[in-house]
Order: C-alpha cells, then sequence, then structure tokens
C-alpha cells in the first residue's frame, strides 16, 4: 500500500514489511465449508465433510494452504502476516456463492444451468467468466478461495511490497499441490474444481499502488490484452493434465508486462478506454488511517468495471474505524459515484465487518 500524499507519510512510515520476509513462518491448509444445507436449484442434501475427501453427493471444500508469518500482526502494516479479515472474507464468499450455485448434481446433469453469484446483496453473473483483483493482497487467501468458487477467467493479486507478492505466489503453488494431494486420495470419486481447474486459471502477481491512475489503468490494459491475445493461441493446458499441473507448480512465473512483451502498447487514453475492468475486487484489512481512504477507493474506482452487471467491491475488517475515517469513506464514495452497503458487522463480537462498494446503486 502506498500513496503519494506526503502528508499521510505517518501511515506509512517505518513500517519495516521489507524484513517481515525473514521472519519465522507457520503453513497450514486452511478449509471452508459451504453452509448450506441444501442445494437450491435441485433441492438434494449437501452434506459437509470434515476429511479430505468430497463425498459422491458432497460439495467440495474450498482448501488454501498459506505460509505465513507466524505471530499476530497487531499494528504491524504488513501483508507478511494472515490478518483475521482475510479467512473471514474468504468463507463469506463461499457462503454467499454456494447457496445459490448448483452442487455437483446439478453440475453433472444439468449442463444448462444459468448460474450466478449472490454476492453481497447482489447478483453477479459468471456465465462469461469472472475477472477478480485482489488489493492488498498479503499472503492471497482470499484469492486464492475465489478461483475455487467461481468461473474465474483471470485473477490478479496485488500489492505494493514485491516480498510479499513472492510470499502469495509460493501460496498459490502450495494450494494446487494441496489440491491435487486431496485428488489422489479420492481418486475416482466426484470432485468439483480440483487441481486443473484451479491451476488453468491464469493468476498474476503484481505490483500496484493505490492513488495512481496509470498504474491501475495500465494494469486493466494488460488484463484485456492478454484474454485477447489467449482467445487466439492453443496451448497444451487444454488437454494436457500433467502440463497443466507442471507450469501451476513449478514453471517460470512472468509479470504481464514480460508476456504481452513489446506487442503491448499503453496509450492512456482513459476518455476513450473501452477496455473491461474487473467483476470483482476483494480486500481485507485494507484500511488503517483516514489519509488511506481517498487513494485506495480511487484505485478501485479505476478498477471495477462499469460494463458487468452487478460488479462490486467486497472488503472485510476486524476493527473498527475512527469517526473520521467513516467519513471519509462515506465522503470519498460519494464523489466517485461508489454505493457503500454495509453486509453484515460482528466487531462489536470480535468478527468482522462485511461491505460492498459498487457503481450500480439499484
Amino acid at each position: 500500500v502506498v500513496s503519494n500524499d506526503s502528508s499521510s507519510s505517518s501511515c506509512f512510515a517505518d513500517i519495516g514489511f521489507m524484513f517481515d520476509s525473514e521472519q519465522p513462518t507457520k503453513s497450514e491448509t486452511l478449509v471452508f465449508q459451504r453452509n448450506t444445507a441444501c442445494c437450491s436449484f435441485c433441492g438434494h442434501e449437501i452434506r459437509g465433510s470434515d476429511d479430505d475427501g468430497c463425498g459422491e453427493q458432497e460439495e467440495k471444500s474450498v482448501r488454501v494452504t498459506i505460509d505465513a508469518v507466524d505471530d499476530n500482526p497487531g499494528a504491524v502494516q504488513s501483508g507478511h502476516y494472515l490478518w483475521p479479515a482475510a479467512p473471514a472474507l474468504a468463507q463469506h464468499l463461499v457462503n454467499a456463492y454456494t447457496s445459490s450455485h448448483p452442487c455437483p448434481n446439478c453440475d453433472e446433469h444439468s449442463a444448462n444451468v444459468n448460474t450466478t453469484a449472490h454476492v453481497g446483496g447482489t447478483t453477479l453473473s459468471d456465465n462469461d467468466g469472472v475477472c477478480i483483483v485482489e488489493l492488498g493482497a498479503g499472503c492471497g487467501l482470499a484469492s486464492l478461495a475465489a478461483i475455487q468458487i467461481f468461473d474465474v477467467k483471470c485473477a490478479v493479486l496485488t500489492d505494493h511490497d514485491p516480498g510479499t507478492l513472492n510470499r502469495a505466489v509460493e501460496n498459490h503453488r502450495a494450494t494446487i499441490r494441496e489440491l491435487n494431494r486431496v485428488e489422489e486420495d479420492n481418486r475416482g470419486r466426484s470432485c468439483l474444481k480440483l487441481s486443473k481447474n484451479v491451476a488453468v486459471v491464469p493468476v498474476f502477481f503484481e505490483r500496484l499502488s493505490w492513488g495512481d491512475d496509470e498504474n491501475a489503468i495500465q494494469l486493466i490494459m494488460q488484463v484485456n490484452e492478454y484474454l485477447e491475445k489467449s482467445k487466439s493461441e492453443e496451448t497444451r493446458k487444454s488437454t494436457d493434465r500433467k502440463y497443466v499441473y507442471d507450469e501451476a507448480v513449478e514453471g517460470n512465473r512472468l509479470s504481464l508486462e514480460e508476456i504481452l512483451g513489446n506487442d503491448f502498447l499503453s496509450p492512456l487514453n482513459t476518455e476513450n478506454m473501452n477496455w473491461r475492468g474487473f467483476d470483482l475486487v476483494l480486500g481485507s484489512d485494507l484500511i488503517y488511517c483516514k489519509e488511506i481512504v481517498k487513494p485506495l477507493f480511487r484505485t478501485v474506482a479505476r478498477l471495477l468495471s462499469k460494463k458487468t452487471s452487478g460488479a462490486l467491491m467486497m472488503m472485510t475488517q476486524s476493527f473498527s474505524y475512527e469517526d473520521d475515517t467513516e467519513n471519509e469513506i462515506n465522503n470519498i464514495c460519494l464523489n466517485l459515484g461508489l454505493c457503500r452497503s454495509i453486509i453484515s458487522c460482528d466487531l462489536k463480537e470480535g468478527g468482522v465487518r462485511v461491505q460492498t462498494f459498487q457503481f450500480d446503486c439499484n
């Protein structure tokens, strides 16, 4: 996270995230179960599972393997720690999406089921694939859960700290290895979106500075250029399972700029830009002071798609904001044309607050 506003220097000085990559870490696999008993499409019972398997009529749980600093982050502003709002965001996505998404039984027998994601009180169509970006991604938990939940066309994990992005890359690889282990242990049984499905999703790890319009617009243009380019390229990924897995776990991670090379030109014409933005923007425990609000939501407004019905940002927080920060969020959103909705708030009970932001207020 960074701001070009010198008045906000007190928020960012001496945070020391460059040293956190050397701290002792802990690796763990977090499992997120859907919380609904019956499929809303076919009505058949969906049983949760506490073991590593996927039963014949059970929805696969979402599994993410995370390596993070083995300590409570406290007041440290670093993405090398696993912040409490990140697993809460992942669980909320699982709950909100799978409660209105077909179960394995529907997927097997009703190929033409019209699926939509009811996220945060709005409906986000995923029939054409969802483009996801996570801001301040840190360890990458929310995005690594989302690529198992949605039909994802492209996912981009962003952070200002390159060391944090390197950690997110390794967590992505570890998650795919874990999903592959589960699949191998349960070979021949019915499971949704395991290692190949997740490995084939284009996932990028990019540095992003909040409040930098050029940075945000360039990211959108690069993603669109990549998606256009990938349409016309036949790769072994569509047919060779081993290639898919090996590339995701062991292959070189190239940036969008490296992939596009000299073929990519970036005329930053924001007035006539015809690019598709992101359908879903994710963020957890992003705001620590009033001064970060303006650059954060300026970037959100640039990244969020105005062409996708129901496109939204979903943000969770594990601590309360000061009144002046709350007022700043409301004022900035009003100026940017963003509608703010509080979905749930359990902060007083030691939980989290979930809120959404979107251009379509209806």
